[in-house]
């Protein structure tokens, strides 16, 4: 994600508890430098993609909008939705385990690992249809699950087409 590839470019180091690319190993630096910028893997419930932001946009966040933060819409993943090549899409940049349904994809943002926006991780089990987030305690030594829901969408939740539907008219269905 961006972090990675500002720690590899040596810039935006002034955030609190930034590494430099000297702090790295050499096998650290490796691992990074290979990593792509998207992953596509094949599950048993269909192809999914696998990034940061939104494709190979790293700074892009997808948001449908509520009161307290605007809409946000991806062209990005407009044209990951009309290629139809993805049912899932599962990114992290906004920092926040949700869930938001299209018609023919499901976004699942898996949230972050550390910080200060409720760090956790989310485990799919795409046989099952179910996605389960667990909490990081502020010590990282225990993560009670704190969500648990069906990946497919009920007639609580709203579909969208795309994001230029989004109108903020809707519940985030969060794993939190």
């Amino acid at each position: 994600g961006n972090h990675d590839r500002w720690l590899l470019d040596d810039r935006v180091r002034e955030i609190e508890d930034a590494h430099h690319r000297s702090d790295l190993s050499e096998t650290s630096e490796a691992f990074l430098t290979s990593l792509g910028k998207t992953e596509s893997l094949t599950t048993c419930a269909g192809e999914l993609l696998l990034c940061h932001g939104v494709d190979h946009n790293d700074l892009r966040k997808v948001w449908p909008g509520t009161e307290r933060m605007p809409i946000e819409r991806s062209h990005e993943l407009d044209s990951i939705i009309l290629r139809n090549q993805h049912r899932y899409v599962i990114n992290g940049h906004l920092h926040y385990r949700v869930v938001v349904d299209f018609d023919t994809l499901t976004l699942i943002n898996a949230g972050t690992l550390c910080g200060r926006h409720r760090p956790g991780v989310s485990i799919i089990d795409f046989a099952q249809q179910t996605v389960t987030a667990y909490q990081l305690d502020d010590a990282h030594r225990d993560a009670p699950c704190v969500a648990e829901c069906a990946i497919a969408p009920d007639e609580s939740r709203r579909i969208w087409g795309d994001t230029q539907e989004f109108d903020g008219q809707w519940t985030p269905l969060t794993l939190y």
